[in-house]
């Protein structure tokens, strides 16, 4: 395969979709970059989501793939391996002229549990939301209910996953992402395509209980939950630094 048609090839996977296979991807719609781990000033940060508003591709390497690195002084991105449609690119360069990070997680944390550790984290969240759902539940002033079952989507789960790590890595607590993002565009970068959607957020609840209390004793989260036109749900809980909040919460309710 020459150099040419490589580029192409990668120029295409860059402007479309990379394969979900990847490691490294690239969503030319939404512009999210995710990075399994990429060397940073010297350190090398894990599970990098990041929006990149502008960006040039200048090349495609051969070989074995190198590392993946990123150089803030010139925008170069070198990405040592993207895989797309099947075939697997090595050491791919871009600059990246715009970029917001949206999270990552710092060397020497261990990683990011998007569970906060708690055993039965799915099972339980969807056992105590369709319970509500069934039975029907006064949120403020007016009853609303019972409602049909809500099942687990994993492109929610991701979105509020997104969601909660960049609360936590930039210390805030909105339902505005630090990109100015809305949970229906970080949905929608997640590929679920909605017709309605919902967004509760929470902090400093240590268990699934405590969060849905929370929520349930909130006449507007209370609503979320409750509505009869969404159809799935995802969910995602993340440590906070010492400190402060401690953990984050983030469930995203959606129909198409």
């Amino acid at each position: 395969m020459t150099r040419t048609t490589r580029l192409v090839i990668a120029m295409a996977g860059l402007s479309m979709a990379l394969d979900a296979a990847a490691a490294n991807t690239f969503n030319g719609s939404s512009n999210l970059l995710t990075l399994d781990a990429v060397t940073f000033n010297g350190a090398t940060y894990t599970n990098v989501t990041a929006t990149i508003n502008a960006y040039a591709l200048l090349g495609v390497g051969s070989g074995s793939a190198g590392a993946t690195s990123f150089d803030p002084a010139t925008g170069m991105l070198t990405l040592g391996s993207v895989t797309y449609a099947g075939t697997t690119y090595t050491n791919v360069t871009v600059r990246i002229d715009a970029y917001v990070l949206l999270g990552a997680t710092p060397p020497g944390s261990g990683g990011t549990d998007p569970t906060c550790g708690l055993s039965n984290f799915q099972s339980a969240l969807l056992a105590r939301i369709n319970a509500e759902r069934a039975a029907g539940a006064t949120c403020g002033s007016s009853f609303n209910g019972p409602a049909p079952a809500l099942q687990w989507n994993t492109a929610l789960t991701n979105a509020a996953s997104v969601h909660t790590q960049d609360m936590v890595n930039n210390n805030f607590f909105s339902h505005t992402g630090s990109d100015g993002s809305n949970a229906g565009q970080r949905i929608t970068r997640q590929g679920y395509q909605w017709s309605t959607w919902a967004e509760n957020i929470a902090a400093g609840q240590p268990s699934v209980n405590a969060v849905m209390d929370a929520w349930m004793n909130s006449a507007g989260h209370c609503e979320n939950i409750m509505n009869p036109y969404v159809q799935d749900v995802g969910v995602a809980c993340i440590a906070g630094p010492a400190g402060g909040y401690s953990p984050y919460w983030t469930m995203n309710l959606a129909s198409h």
